[in-house]
């Protein structure tokens, strides 16, 4: 029973003492611009945020957890009546892998992340009040991206291409409706290393 200790300590150091080129945390943070499926309607342009942190399980092998938020605002006046404005909010909280390939300063990757998605629409009218809605639902983003190291602590997301799909089910009187948003997103930004 001892060896077989002995023996899973060794192996485990050895897997440590293997990545430790590769920095052990990265942290990203930027823009991202999000094309929202209306399901029929005219796509919708949201902009917003984008930010993960991926803990490195081997070199090319990482755990990411990503969260995003994207916002478009409307309003108008009326003549005699006030004015009427609408929001559209999409957040996304997703979890799952991603590998990064390449040896040199330029850092492929392809991910697939899943968990959930919450969208809320809200409007108001001057003069009479605000109504807002709410949901959530799975998500699911599948894609990849470009890093560019600077240095071993720092590097420049160029870009980054996912596929988002989220899934939202109404349930109101009786009636139970699934609504799947084929969207996509892009974002940039900086990362740092760890």
């Amino acid at each position: 029973m001892k060896k077989i200790t002995l023996l899973l300590v060794v192996v485990l150091f050895s897997f440590l003492a293997f990545g430790q080129d590769a920095p052990k945390v990265e942290v990203f943070g930027g823009y991202q611009f999000t094309s929202v499926d209306t399901n029929g309607g005219d796509r919708q342009n949201l902009n917003g945020w984008n930010a993960d942190v991926a803990f490195h399980v081997t070199e090319n092998v990482s755990v990411v957890g990503d969260v995003s938020g994207a916002y478009k605002s409307e309003g108008v006046d009326i003549p005699g009546l006030g004015s009427i404005s609408a929001k559209l909010r999409l957040y996304n909280f997703l979890f799952g892998p991603r590998a990064s390939f390449g040896t040199g300063k330029v850092k492929p990757f392809a991910e697939a992340l899943f968990g959930v998605g919450r969208v809320s629409v809200g409007g108001s009218v001057s003069g009479i009040g605000d109504a807002s809605e709410a949901r959530n639902g799975f998500a699911m983003a599948l894609g990849g991206g470009v890093d560019i190291e600077a240095n071993e602590h720092f590097a420049v997301r160029a870009a980054k291409f996912d596929y988002l799909m989220n899934r939202f089910s109404i349930d109101e009187a009786g009636v139970s409706l699934s609504e799947t948003l084929n969207n996509y997103r892009f974002a940039t930004g900086v990362v740092f290393k760890f």
